[in-house]
């Protein structure tokens, strides 16, 4: 699925020297800035380069650096010997090492905190890591490629971000545009999510998006990106069903509040049944809070239709 959603990537004129700068840097093992907007496509385009770099035979291991507590980042990214801390009853290898000849990956550097730039910095510049509570460091052949949505360059000049940090990265870095700035993409990463979709559900034939669906998804702002249509294109194809093509109705409530004047849905406030919040909590892995957002409803509604329904 990966190298066929990249190809893709690229078809409008925005993204056509990215796609080259990118083609370019998957022959390096030079470390990588990517910067973008949220759900713009960064992890995508980090597990492409990686898998079509000279380290595509190590592993591509990827941290989440805004989801946790920075001590926890620490561990995750260090390891740590048998009794660095309370409940280290053995050693642990961690992501460093294990990314060792491969690749890793920075989900928002940005957003590391002081002792994380330490532990980057030193990475960095002398390929050196050490597990909490090791007396000696480990030397690691990692390629870093981070990832953020921040400017750095202007954090740098106010003094937020360590310039140190940023000089590793030299000119090596990559700025990819917002989906709405590359909307000859839409249409066909659309299609291409609904037939993995469909698949998935066991479907021979992808449903085709109908003209009035193609026409909302050409004109919506797609604040959350590449992730955002990858989303909406999972939610109408499991509303969708066995129906011949994909319909205005099969849309999310979340999407097309996103509209605004663009579009006034028939029905707007229509009852949502038990059967299509089962079938959104499956989608959003079992998550109350994100299958209501996903319906546009409130989290509390969501529980009163289960309650509803079980009794």
């Amino acid at each position: 699925m990966l190298a066929k959603t990249f190809l893709v990537l690229g078809l409008s004129a925005a993204m056509g020297d990215v796609v080259e700068c990118i083609e370019r840097l998957s022959s390096s093992s030079r470390h990588l800035l990517l910067y973008g907007e949220r759900g713009v496509g960064k992890t995508l385009i980090a597990r492409y380069i990686h898998d079509h770099s000279p380290r595509k035979a190590g592993r591509f291991v990827s941290c989440d650096i805004p989801t946790r507590d920075e001590n926890l980042v620490l561990d995750d990214l260090l390891g740590h010997g048998r009794g660095a801390f309370t409940g280290a009853a053995r050693a642990r290898k961690g992501m460093v090492e294990e990314a060792h000849q491969g690749t890793l990956f920075l989900d928002e550097m940005g957003l590391a905190g002081p002792k994380l730039q330490h532990l980057l910095l030193a990475l960095l510049e002398r390929g050196l890591v050490r597990p909490l509570g090791a007396e000696r460091d480990v030397s690691v052949d990692v390629r870093v490629i981070a990832a953020t949505n921040q400017d750095l360059d202007a954090r740098v000049r106010a003094g937020t971000f360590p310039a140190d940090l940023l000089d590793r990265f030299g000119p090596f870095r990559i700025t990819i545009p917002p989906v709405r700035n590359r909307r000859e993409e839409i249409l066909p990463l659309a299609n291409r999510f609904v037939a993995v979709e469909a698949e998935g559900f066991g479907r021979r034939d992808p449903p085709p998006l109908s003209r009035e669906v193609l026409n909302l998804f050409a004109v919506a702002p797609w604040w959350g990106n590449v992730r955002e249509l990858e989303l909406e294109c999972a939610f109408a194809t499991l509303w969708c069903g066995d129906r011949a093509r994909i319909e205005v109705e099969d849309l999310s409530p979340l999407f097309l509040g996103t509209l605004g004047r663009l579009h006034r849905r028939r029905e707007r406030h229509r009852a949502i049944t038990p059967r299509q919040v089962e079938a959104t909590l499956a989608l959003v892995g079992g998550s109350r809070t994100k299958a209501a957002e996903l319906l546009g409803v409130d989290r509390r509604q969501v529980q009163r239709i289960l309650r509803g329904a079980r009794g």
